[in-house]
């Protein structure tokens, strides 16, 4: 009889825990959402001003290059979700665009793949690029930690003021190595590489974008501009209307303007769920809860943007051009408790931004979840170096799991960026202007 009433109990105990495990999943996600006080991101209106209209031309303007080849949207390709597609970017020195772009002769990829540009006004983002070496300073004097170190310009408006500035000066981004000009401007060039390019670091990057800002708008007072120059005056007076002499941080100022506007994701159905607006389907519910309760990926891709824009290692180590490994946040802190980390991702459209990782080494969507699970390869030279630095789940996630996570990371999609087409007709250089057809982005 006590055997009796012991199974009955034992039967009852273990119903009532799969009956607690299998709360109905939309109950359990908007409790969730309810306790963790989740909010859908902020939207605030698009002002269309004259700093953006300047930003929008310097984005997609080709003399922010040394040799007038390469763009920031040639690497950022608006029709293309602000990536290009490729493993790793391919900035001066490379001919097509997307998938199909390659290095001239004599030139290399660049060392890591091409990150995405969404929601970087955010106030949660503090640190940019893989290895975050730029960020904010609250506390120091120059406010803004950059590889420009103590030299960073003053007046820089945010952080993403301060990394527009960074691709200008980096080797094979938008500066070359060596100039291929005509006439006086390779002249100006070449003795500009001459006298400054084996000095000190910082004093090279600040000659280098006075260079830059030379060519857009000429001297303060000077009464030989070419038409260019003077198109670009009249964009930055409009932009500026209370200077007269302007600075390399109003350049960075529009083109973080431009970005802030052009790459806002707020319409994504996850927020109009937030507002209460739409229902979520039942796939996406689910995978939800295997974010948020099973998995926990919200540990790492938290708030607003699903990122906590701190550094963690999932096993993924490459190795540079010059064949070093990419050791990552280390890089920049020198600290080994850093070694091998690069910068949680943002999730928001990332359905959209293959390849993956900081080295673009994975393809897919489904790989990249794999990998949170696999960690360091065992046949890898590297292995117990990764190890030391390595998180990763210790089950095994299920293929179903997979397929509803996904479709709960295309909740988080917003393509609006595609639908306003935020690329202007031309520039005032008149160089081409980058962008991929948008028919073949949308299919």
């Amino acid at each position: 009889m006590n055997k009796i009433i012991l199974a009955v109990v034992v039967f009852a105990f273990f119903y009532t825990s799969i009956a607690s495990s299998k709360l109905d999943d939309h109950q359990w996600l908007l409790e969730f959402i309810e306790k963790n006080e989740i909010v859908p991101i902020r939207n605030e209106p698009k002002l269309l001003d004259a700093q953006y209209n300047l930003g929008q031309a310097l984005f997609f303007e080709k003399l922010l290059s040394t040799n007038k080849d390469t763009a920031c949207s040639t690497c950022h390709l608006v029709n293309n979700h602000t990536s290009d597609s490729l493993r790793k970017a391919i900035g001066a020195g490379g001919h097509n665009l997307g998938a199909l772009r390659l290095a001239d002769e004599g030139n290399e990829p660049l060392d890591r793949n091409t990150q995405a540009l969404f929601n970087l006004d955010n106030n949660e983002v503090k640190k940019l690029f893989w290895d975050g070496r730029v960020e904010v300073d609250l506390q120091g004097p120059i406010k803004f930690l950059t590889p420009l170190g103590k030299h960073v310009p003053l007046g820089l408006e945010n952080a993403l003021a301060a990394q527009s500035l960074i691709p200008i000066i980096s080797n094979s981004e938008l500066k070359s190595h060596t100039c291929s000009l005509v006439g006086k401007e390779q002249d100006y060039c070449k003795k500009l590489y001459g006298n400054f390019k084996n000095v000190n670091e910082s004093i090279w990057n600040l000659v280098y974008l006075s260079f830059i800002q030379h060519r857009l708008i000429g001297h303060s007072g000077n009464q030989g501009l070419s038409s260019v120059q003077k198109k670009y005056r009249k964009l930055f007076e409009s932009a500026y209307p209370h200077k007269s002499n302007f600075t390399i941080s109003d350049l960075a100022n529009a083109l973080a303007r431009f970005q802030e506007i052009a790459f806002a994701t707020r319409k994504t159905p996850w927020d109009e769920f937030l507002k209460g607006n739409i229902q979520m389907p039942e796939a996406e519910v689910k995978g939800a809860r295997l974010f948020f309760d099973k998995y926990k990926c919200n540990n790492c891709h938290s708030n607003t943007l699903f990122s906590d824009f701190d550094f963690h290692s999932i096993g993924v180590v490459s190795l540079k051009k010059d064949k070093s490994i990419d050791e990552g946040r280390f890089e920049v802190t020198d600290n080994l408790k850093d070694f091998l980390k690069f910068r949680t991702p943002s999730l928001r459209n990332v359905t959209l931004t293959a390849p993956y990782m900081h080295d673009g080494s994975i393809d897919s969507l489904e790989q990249a979840i794999y990998k949170h699970f696999t960690g360091c390869l065992p046949e890898h030279d590297y292995n117990e170096v990764c190890t030391r630095t390595l998180f990763k789940y210790k089950d095994m996630i299920q293929q179903n799991e997979v397929i509803v996570l996904i479709e709960f990371l295309k909740f988080l999609e917003d393509k609006t960026h595609i639908i306003e087409d935020f690329v202007p007709s031309k520039v005032p250089s008149g160089l081409t202007v980058d962008e991929l057809n948008t028919t073949d982005v949308l299919n």
